[in-house]
């Protein structure tokens, strides 16, 4: 049975027995294998097909024996989970079924599993209006991250995990700090938004709440500086403005107003993102009138869905896109996205889907908490 067992993923991936008062550790066998396990303990106890563990693992670069290492994982995972069982008795903890291996751990017993379920029930007892319960909770839950989930791990399934599981994380320390500043302690975590938005310094929603909890504190001109970090930021590293929730605080430092409680950003005007056009626009006739006439064709046609420009480094590729933009943009009045991904700043990390997905719904007018 897979009573005692505790897996861990919000740092080094590992597992241990728990009897009475003690806690015995599990060894989990190499990198590979211990990937196989985050996979399956990620859905547990729902199945995992074998072309779902191997993609996890190895993604397109599967070597042709990988199904044979994925048995020889599972034989490994089978003998650390249960040291007594016999040779033809089937496992109780880790089963292979029509439908997958599955991994039959409740999710109390996967920290990333109590985490996320502790988060929404740390959300659900703060919109009822109980602040005290929810930084509780959200404290216990952010207590179980003992440093970089899936550590040390690599392959498709434990980066893109990591990200996602980091995108909650600091989801909830903003959930957190929206309850303390509810409550009055603004002084309380000024460092602790300080230290959360240098680190993210792109993410809108811990800059608002910096900027509430300084203000709130007696600093305007601080928070008014951050402010200005933050516009300048999104200027230059994504061509965006900021959102509609940084532009009410900024607004509501400059008047002065006593400032209210952190809540959900009101819904989002029609987006128009796209970077200041160019002043002037020299060569590529030819294919911005070709590209024009794909995305807003002149004859009763439909636009083409996607255009992609491709070419080497340096040719223009994005001055060439932004101009068609414009040219196009009467077009499409439910608004203009743009992003920059980064992928030509060295002294930053290119964004992720993930990051482009995230802010594309925060334009549309979603909530930073349901992104």
């Amino acid at each position: 049975m897979s009573e005692g067992i505790f897996i861990r993923l919000l740092g080094e991936v590992s597992a241990e027995f728990r009897r009475q008062d003690a806690e015995e550790p599990i060894d989990l066998g190499p990198a590979r294998q211990r990937t196989a396990l985050s996979i399956l303990a990620a859905v547990a106890p729902r199945p995992v097909p074998m072309d779902r563990l191997v993609a996890g693992v190895w993604g397109e670069n599967a070597p042709r024996n990988a199904e044979q290492s994925v048995y020889t994982y599972v034989a490994g995972l089978r003998r650390a989970f249960e040291p007594g069982r016999g040779r033809r008795e089937p496992s109780r903890v880790l089963a292979g079924t029509p439908a997958g291996y599955v991994l039959q751990v409740e999710p109390v017993q996967v920290d990333a599993l109590l985490f996320a379920e502790w988060v929404e029930e740390a959300r659900r007892v703060q919109r009822a209006g109980d602040d005290p319960q929810a930084v509780r909770r959200l404290d216990e839950a952010l207590a179980l991250w003992r440093g970089t989930a899936l550590s040390g791990l690599s392959g498709p399934f434990a980066e893109a995990e990591r990200d996602r599981l980091e995108q909650l994380r600091l989801a909830a320390l903003e959930l957190r700090a929206e309850s303390l500043l509810r409550l009055g302690r603004h002084r309380d975590i000024v460092e602790e938004l300080g230290d959360l938005t240098r680190r993210n310094p792109l993410r809108e929603r811990a800059r608002e709440l910096l900027m509430t909890a300084l203000f709130r504190s007696g600093n305007p001109a601080e928070a008014l500086k951050v402010y200005e970090e933050g516009r300048v930021l999104l200027a230059e590293e994504l061509g965006l403005s900021p959102g509609e929730g940084l532009r009410r605080c900024y607004e509501m430092v400059l008047r002065a107003d006593a400032a209210p409680a952190p809540s959900a950003p009101a819904p989002q005007e029609t987006p128009h993102q796209l970077p200041r056009p160019l002043a002037e626009f020299v060569g590529r006739s030819g294919e911005a009138g070709w590209l024009t006439e794909r995305l807003a064709p002149r004859h009763e046609t439909s636009p083409s869905p996607l255009v992609i420009i491709t070419g080497p480094p340096g040719v223009g590729k994005s001055a060439l896109a932004a101009h068609v933009a414009h040219l196009a943009k009467d077009h499409f009045p439910d608004g203009q996205l743009f992003v920059n991904c980064r992928g030509a700043t060295p002294e930053l990390p290119a964004l992720t889907p993930l990051d482009v997905l995230g802010r594309f719904l925060r334009a549309l007018g979603m909530p930073p908490s349901a992104v």
